[in-house]
């Protein structure tokens, strides 16, 4: 990959179209799974993305990050019954880079999420609260990260739950 601005610059490529496969865990636990699935927990699981990241003209080593994804678990719990989750995420970040890793700074969004427990359905309202992330940058683009976020969902009644989130993530920048 080349330096954003000229090749004397010491840092790669900040800009350019990525993907992004991230598994959060929630705060909130919604199922117990049979013994090698992950539990379900609120705004957690697996989370496919795709954006794109703005190079920032002045600053060769920053970036602003954008991305939509979307998530979706089945599990089958211990006690019984089927339990699924599925949501659409989204995430603004400025990040600052160095050659190596990267620290980011933004807001996360879930909307249109779903849970249903044994044909029993439940909406929560979209919402939306900060996010910090850490990464290494690997060659040609490719970094391993964690990232932290604090959520409070809303169901359709008006009660709310905070769910704070922590995760993994891989990402391949374009």
């Amino acid at each position: 990959l080349t330096p954003d601005e000229g090749f004397t610059q010491p840092f790669e490529k900040m800009s350019g179209a990525y993907w992004q496969f991230s598994y959060d865990r929630g705060g909130e636990e919604l199922a117990v799974a049979n013994d090698y699935l992950p539990n379900l927990t609120l705004g957690g699981g697996p989370i496919f993305s795709i954006g794109y990241a703005f190079s920032i003209p002045s600053r060769p080593s920053s970036s602003l990050r954008t991305s939509l994804g979307y998530s979706y678990l089945s599990v089958s719990a211990k006690s019984g019954g089927s339990h699924e989750q599925q949501f659409a995420a989204g995430d603004l970040m400025w990040v600052e880079s160095n050659q190596v890793s990267s620290v980011g700074f933004g807001l996360t969004f879930r909307g249109a999420h779903k849970y249903s427990a044994s044909g029993v359905e439940t909406e929560f309202d979209p919402t939306w609260g900060p996010k910090v992330m850490v990464e290494i940058r690997g060659a040609m683009g490719v970094s391993l990260g964690a990232q932290f976020s604090w959520l409070t969902f809303t169901d359709e009644q008006g009660n709310k739950q905070s769910s704070d989130q922590i995760g993994v993530f891989l990402s391949k920048l374009y």
